[in-house]
């Protein structure tokens, strides 16, 4: 089978080229690669075409104005006309078998409605803070930990767009990433697993199929991103009500008194600590106090709106 790994790339000139350089030896003579820019401010964009070089013809470069990266993966896929599609992070190194195994998966399950999820950690070469371990084990980055040892897993719930693969043909059946509705960060692979699910899709756990992220997090990183997270689950949870439901902590008196608990002083002070010990300690309370409380407000603030 044939395969092309999408790339959606947005300010990623700390990583671009490392994950290039991984998948290139990979490549079977009729594979490729899709690099889409999603409106980058950074060097991504002149960095690509120097790698271009070394693909042979096999690693395709194309920019679009920053719409966020389910636009940039529906692009690279319309440009794709291989079998397979395997969606990929532009910050996620790819293991010397990742291709391998993702075409193993879909050659042994070889139906349209099969798709592989890959497995992601952390990059050594981090190396990864107190925090991010946290995040991996028990915090909310991915829940790998929830499938270990399964084979199928539940596809409207475990469709992680950094290191997924699926019949290019059912995702374009599907009409591919909503890109209408999730503009930023969160929940628009999750998006699309439901909608594939609901067509009969199924997904295939395969940990040998793995990539290092190769991204550090600090706390005051995390929380921009909890927020933006937050916006986007209003919109899952309004798309597809029978599986996502708002928290009722976002609403009513539970808002406001998690709110209360959060005001100056307590809840600078609780930041304060959890920026102070990310390099030192896992604070599991401490990090899913703040975190979450940053996703709830978000909820609210989008509802309000």
């Amino acid at each position: 089978m044939t395969l092309t790994v999408v790339i959606p790339a947005w300010n990623s000139a700390a990583s671009i080229v490392r994950v290039l350089c991984a998948l290139r030896p990979q490549l079977l003579p009729h594979d490729a690669v899709v690099v889409v820019d999603d409106g980058s401010t950074d060097a991504t964009p002149e960095l690509i075409p120097q790698e271009q070089l070394l693909f042979g013809g096999r690693l395709h470069f194309t920019r679009q104005e920053h719409r966020g990266a389910a636009a940039a993966r529906n692009h690279g896929m319309a440009v794709s006309t291989t079998d397979l599609v395997l969606f990929l992070g532009a910050d996620m190194l790819p293991a010397a078998s990742l291709l391998a195994r993702h075409r193993a998966v879909h050659q042994q399950y070889p139906e349209e409605t099969t798709g592989c999820l890959g497995f992601v950690t952390w990059d050594p070469l981090l190396p990864p803070t107190p925090f991010m371990v946290w995040l991996e084990h028990g915090g909310s980055q991915n829940a790998y930990g929830e499938i270990a040892g399964l084979r199928w897993v539940d596809l409207a719930r475990y469709c992680y767009g950094s290191n997924i693969s699926f019949k290019r043909t059912f995702v374009q059946r599907a009409r591919g990433f909503d890109e209408q509705n999730f503009r930023t960060y969160g929940w628009e692979d999750l998006d699309l697993g439901i909608r594939l699910a609901a067509r009969g899709g199924r997904i295939y756990y395969e940990p040998s199929a793995r990539a290092y992220h190769a991204h550090h997090y600090s706390f005051d990183s995390w929380v921009r991103r909890q927020t933006l997270a937050g916006e986007s689950f209003v919109t899952i949870a309004r798309i597809h009500p029978t599986r996502e439901s708002l928290p009722r902590t976002a609403v009513g008196m539970r808002y406001a008194a998690r709110r209360f608990l959060h005001h100056f002083p307590l809840g600078a002070s609780l930041r304060s600590l959890a920026r102070h010990s990310e390099r030192r300690w896992i604070l599991p309370g401490l990090y899913a106090r703040v975190s979450g409380w940053v996703f709830t407000k978000s909820v609210h603030q989008r509802l309000a709106r």
